[in-house]
């Protein structure tokens, strides 16, 4: 293989793994709200924790007014990702610097949100 074909293949390559990687990381794993709480709060808490949970404020009833899901069944879901939240804090230590810890909690978010959406439409 030439080298310019090999230089070729790798920003392919760079492409395609960033291509995948920010929509999972970025969106699915919340990494929109982890990244910047973790830098705007420097990692102290409760100020992580209570940006971490704006953002899934803004998940869930993001995703609830696109639905047009009672606000009820919204704010039930919002409550149960800060307790599973504040549970993966708990277990896990401080959630600086490890978005796995937070796209755990975040991904079941979205995926309940999504379920109830469909369920009461």
């Amino acid at each position: 293989m030439r080298p310019v074909e090999s230089k070729v293949n790798k920003v392919v390559e760079s492409m395609a793994l960033i291509g995948i990687a920010v929509p999972v990381v970025g969106v699915f794993l919340g990494g929109i709200y982890s990244v910047p709480a973790i830098r705007l709060s420097r990692g102290r808490e409760p100020w992580l924790s209570a940006l971490l949970s704006i953002g899934l404020a803004i998940t869930v009833f993001g995703i609830g007014y696109i639905s047009d899901t009672r606000i009820l069944f919204s704010a039930g879901v919002w409550v149960v990702s800060v307790v599973l939240l504040l549970i993966a804090r708990r277990l896990h230590g401080s959630l600086d610097g490890n978005v796995e810890r937070f796209g755990q909690v975040h991904a079941l978010t979205l995926l309940v949100s999504f379920v109830l959406a469909t369920v009461t439409v």
